[in-house]
């Protein structure tokens, strides 16, 4: 499927007088292509909460915006050491979550656990 919209979004940490402005933007984006509202809705939910989880717990980052007729992708990428062995959660090593995300509930089995379907951070249009 061709790529109707990518725009990336660099996150700097600590930067907290700037966090939210890549999601609004997006949101923003989002809304004049005329994405449906409850897409709408979850996408920026989860842009806002990855943009200041790049904030406040990497090294920076970016945020990718794919948009294409048949669905919206955003792309999480962070710089940073990742989660000591020894501070992993209990249930890092079950099937399903990886150990070094921070976000376990973006794994395939947690999407499948609420309702998603299994496009690492897509919703359809």
């Amino acid at each position: 499927m061709a790529v109707l919209l990518e725009r990336e979004f660099p996150v700097e940490a600590g930067a907290f007088t700037t966090a939210g402005e890549a999601s609004t933007t997006i949101k923003r984006t989002l809304k004049q292509l005329g994405v449906n509202a409850e897409v709408l809705r979850r996408v920026s939910v989860a842009c806002y909460e990855v943009e200041l989880n790049l904030v406040i717990h990497s090294l920076g980052g970016t945020l990718t915006l794919l948009v294409d007729p048949e669905k919206v992708t955003l792309i999480s990428k962070d710089v940073g050491p990742g989660i000591p062995t020894k501070e992993r959660l209990p249930f890092s090593r079950e099937p399903g979550y990886e150990e070094d995300s921070v976000g376990l509930e973006c794994t395939p089995s947690g999407i499948n656990k609420h309702g998603g379907r299994e496009h690492r951070s897509s919703s359809h249009r």
